[in-house]
């Protein structure tokens, strides 16, 4: 009985034993009793996941596999379109770039929101440097400093001898913004048929300022003489005679849609057209 039982424990033994080397053979030891420096397994520092290495069998780059999504898009697994803006360093914050068949950059869109007469400065140097041939500016601004819109349109005025300067509206101009609006290149002067610009009487702030009767007449002196200026700007760079404007702007703001704009002048056409 003992035989007969002895024999048939034999084979399955043996069996199980193989199984337990071949996973012994294929199975790194996860835990060990010490570590290399002869302290216990569960005081030694956490062991770190191996990094996988291979080559890609599209790009055949050789490296991590966990770079493979700097090439691949996930999911599909198709490789990214290269960014050809990748290397150019932009003059400043929202100047966007468009790229023709060539890769070589075609035109640039400022988006202009603060009446800040240095960046206007700073981004037609870095086209003049890159020849660029068109910049357009999108205006979406209240307004600002007389002044300051008064360097952005020498700025512009200069810059034009060599390139288009296109001014474009989508939303809102009013009063420095819309003055940079009109000062774009003739026929590259395009508004929004809902965009709302306007034009006002100039604004003096004083703040705990003593005035004389004299004093006051020398300041609006000087504002008249300001407001003409403009005003005589304006007129001349579309189809309003200066007096028209004029009235259109005593005691109140002048306010126009795109289309309105289009009748007298102030732009070339519609963006919608």
């Amino acid at each position: 009985m003992r035989e007969k039982i002895r024999k048939e424990l034999i084979p399955t033994i043996i069996f199980v034993s193989m199984i337990c080397v071949c996973f012994i053979l294929q199975t790194p030891s996860l835990i060990s009793a010490r570590d290399p420096e002869g302290q216990p397994a569960s005081q030694s520092s956490p062991q770190q996941a191996p990094v996988l290495k291979g080559q890609c069998p599209k790009t055949k780059v050789v490296g991590d596999v966990s770079d493979c999504f700097r090439c691949h898009v996930p999911v599909t697994f198709r490789l990214r379109e290269p960014d050809p803006l990748e290397h150019v360093r932009l003059p400043m914050p929202r100047v966007y770039p468009q790229i023709d068949k060539d890769g070589k950059i075609e035109k640039v869109t400022w988006f202009l929101e603060n009446i800040d007469s240095e960046d206007a400065r700073r981004l037609i140097d870095w086209c003049k440097s890159r020849n660029i041939k068109h910049v357009i500016i999108e205006i979406q601004s209240p307004g600002g400093s007389l002044f300051e819109a008064w360097r952005i349109v020498g700025l512009m005025r200069e810059a034009q001898k060599d390139m288009v300067i296109e001014t474009r509206c989508y939303g809102f101009a009013a009063s420095a913004g819309f003055l940079v609006l009109v000062s774009g290149s003739k026929g590259h002067r395009f508004a929004s048929k809902t965009a709302h610009l306007m034009w006002h009487e100039l604004l003096a702030f004083s703040l705990f300022k003593v005035e004389t009767p004299s004093s006051s007449e020398e300041t609006s002196r000087v504002l008249r003489k300001f407001q003409d200026i403009a005003n005589t700007y304006i007129a001349t760079n579309s189809c309003s005679k200066k007096e028209d404007l004029d009235n259109l702007i005593k005691n109140k703001n002048f306010w126009l849609s795109g289309e309105e704009a289009l009748k007298y002048c102030f732009v070339d056409g519609l963006i919608e057209n």
